[in-house]
């Protein structure tokens, strides 16, 4: 089974360095781990394995895709203008 969170305003590295720390954990184990962490996706991949948890028994695998980038400008001097890209990602788990 696949549940997904799409379009979460992280970065995909943000987000794997949480999501490689729990992959292949039960999800007892991932659901306990997950609230001590200090990192800000922890939140994201909290909700998205509460969303889960009446039919995960099993092992927990996760995956991080990226997602489409918002582009934005950011006014510099002499009329110049350098872009700005808030990256998005899409978290996919799979039971």
């Amino acid at each position: 089974m696949k549940y997904q969170a799409k379009y979460i305003r992280m970065s995909p590295t943000k987000v794997r360095r949480v999501v490689r720390l729990l992959d292949g954990m039960t999800y007892e184990k991932a659901s306990q781990v997950v609230r001590f962490l200090p990192y800000r996706a922890a939140t994201c991949v909290a909700k998205l394995l509460k969303s889960v948890n009446a039919q995960a028994t099993q092992r927990v695998h996760f995956y991080v895709d990226q997602a489409p980038t918002l582009k934005r400008i950011r006014a510099r001097a002499q009329s110049r203008a350098y872009p700005i890209k808030k990256r998005c990602c899409h978290i996919t788990l799979e039971i």
